[in-house]
């Protein structure tokens, strides 16, 4: 639950901010820090507030009844009411339905905890709807490769675009992990030198060959075709292909044994 709702919080942060930056590259006239600031303000903490909002009406619902399909409706109807609502606002729909999601997921826990299989038809139902959509997304990815161009220095993007995914991953997880990569059985005043310094590292490098890419950033790319010209975009697409590949075929398949490594090491 920590780490799916956390993967999921991200994508849907990526989306608010992914909006926020593409709305300032068509911003005239008025302040890019200004702006920026507004827009994050009210697309990702409106999106927050309309998210719980929704998930606490219809959760009065969820709880009272024991139809195991009048569950997964309100569940549906909650997503697709703060997605609604929040395109009608003007805030961030994928993060209102996020939260949707994790305040659900928290909820029904509570509810039957000592009973592990209570929801597994309802969880069975959402992982069919993810999969269905994630097949049709990249179905509609594979047909859109087909309309790219050829482009030359096609080695040299895809190499630049992988080396920089890479360092932004590093420098993100920068902060994190020098102040949240400890043992919580260890008091701070004895977690210093050596041991402090090969944590640091072994979560440095977990988070970062282990932050991988999928369907959701080539979907993003995509909708970019209005905002550049077609050589920009054909450079965006392809370099974001690329990450997205690396992340998938090498990051995605050798995790297990950098995992195994770093454990090594720190024994």
């Amino acid at each position: 639950l920590v780490m799916e709702g956390e993967s999921l919080f991200n994508d849907g942060i990526a989306v608010a901010l992914f909006a926020t930056f593409t709305t300032l590259n068509s911003t005239v006239g008025l302040d890019p820090t200004v702006s920026f600031f507004q827009t994050i303000t009210n697309g990702i903490f409106g999106a927050v507030i309309v998210g719980l909002g929704v998930s606490f009406l219809l959760f009065q619902i969820f709880k009272t009844t024991k139809q195991k399909h009048v569950e997964i409706l309100v569940s549906l109807a909650a997503v697709t009411t703060s997605y609604v609502l929040s395109e009608h606002l003007g805030v961030s729909g994928p993060t209102a339905a996020v939260v949707v999601g994790i305040f659900f997921a928290t909820n029904m826990h509570k509810l039957h905890e000592d009973n592990e299989t209570y929801y597994s038809n309802f969880y069975v139902f959402w992982k069919v709807i993810d999969k269905i959509l994630n097949g049709i997304l990249y179905v509609l990815i594979g047909f859109s490769v087909l309309f790219l161009h050829q482009m030359s220095g096609f080695l040299l993007i895809f190499i630049s675009a992988i080396g920089l995914a890479l360092l932004a991953r590093v420098i993100s997880i920068i902060l994190p992990v020098y102040f949240f990569s400890r043992d919580a059985s260890i008091k701070l005043e004895n977690y210093k030198g050596e041991r402090q310094r090969k944590d640091q590292v072994a979560m440095a490098k977990l988070l970062t060959w282990g932050g991988l890419k999928g369907g959701i950033c080539i979907a993003l790319a995509l909708g970019t075709a209005h905002q550049f010209t077609p050589v920009q975009y054909n450079y965006i697409v392809t370099s974001t292909y690329a990450v997205v590949a690396f992340s998938t075929l090498v990051q995605g398949l050798t995790i297990q044994k950098l995992y195994a490594r770093v454990e090594k090491d720190l024994c």
